[in-house]
């Protein structure tokens, strides 16, 4: 649940999960279609978020972690938001800087 093939998929006001070459992603459509990419991994311990169709928030499985649409966290289990990745689009296509961030630490900091 909350996994597709394609942004396209995604409607205004969802998100979901997807895969970007051999990472997933995180991603989200705010209510003028935008689509807007976050990375897939858990700020907290590294481990993999999921959407929540019903609930249209991010989870994380390891420590119940929660995030809303945007990334925001929803409790005091992870130490920062989700972190978000940048996005450009080339041709008609969107490209997207995939990095990996420290995890337990405030600070979104590339490793």
């Amino acid at each position: 649940p909350g996994e597709v093939d394609s942004v396209r998929e995604i409607e205004s006001g969802c998100g979901a999960v997807l895969r970007r070459g051999l990472s997933k992603v995180a991603v989200y459509r705010d209510e003028d279609g935008k689509a807007h990419e976050l990375s897939a991994v858990c700020p907290h311990l590294g481990c993999k978020i999921t959407y929540q169709t019903s609930a249209h928030q991010y989870f994380c499985p390891c420590h119940a972690s929660t995030f809303d649409l945007a990334g925001t966290k929803l409790n005091k289990i992870p130490p920062r938001n989700m972190d978000e990745l940048e996005t450009k689009v080339v041709d008609g296509q969107v490209w997207v800087k995939y990095q990996d961030f420290r995890g337990g630490i405030a600070e979104q900091t590339p490793t």
